[in-house]
């Protein structure tokens, strides 16, 4: 049987050599209770304060498991087939979110910016400087090619840039393909 509480507070503990998430919960009437949490391998998401908790029974050891959690605070934005993962400060609201929506995008933290494959960026920006300054190169030949002594001939200085500071280490994708090429 199933029961429904408030969480207190959670303690990570080593237990046999397990190590586990040991949550303090208040299920109503006055009593306090500690239960184990169990979740999806893999996903390291302890509870806050007051949020709800499901616990139930396991047979042979008579003991409340937590199998799963409810945030009372942030309404959910996600639709049918769409999943939303999102951390929280200690007050409870929403501190970043990833989104992957059903139309095939993935939101980090918020929709109103792109990331971009900097190895594509950076190939197209370097191509770009090249062309500009093979073309100041040419501007300087032709320049030069009015000076009349002893004027001071146009002396080239070449484009340089980097975008470097664009880059985005903690978030990787793969190498593009484009469509089409099967």
């Amino acid at each position: 049987m199933g029961r429904l509480a408030f969480v207190i507070d959670f303690e990570r503990v080593d237990e046999n050599d397990e190590k586990t998430v040991v949550v303090k919960i208040d299920p109503g009437g006055g009593n306090l209770l500690t239960a184990d949490q169990f979740g999806p391998s893999g996903v390291d998401a302890p509870p806050l304060e007051n949020d709800y908790v499901v616990t139930v029974r396991t047979p042979g050891d008579n003991e409340e498991k937590i199998v799963g959690y409810l945030d009372p605070v942030n309404e959910g934005v996600a639709e049918g087939g769409e999943f939303r993962a999102y951390s929280r400060d200690e007050d409870g609201a929403v501190a970043i979110a990833i989104y992957l929506k059903k139309d095939g995008t993935i939101e980090f933290g918020a929709d109103t910016d792109n990331l971009v494959r900097f190895s594509e960026l950076e190939t197209a920006f370097n191509d770009l400087k090249t062309q500009l300054n093979t073309e100041l190169g040419k501007l300087s030949t032709t320049l030069g090619s009015f000076a009349v002594p002893p004027t001071v001939p146009y002396v080239m200085t070449p484009a340089t840039a980097d975008v470097s500071n664009a880059k985005i280490e903690e978030f990787l994708c793969p190498e593009w393909e484009p469509p089409g090429d099967d």
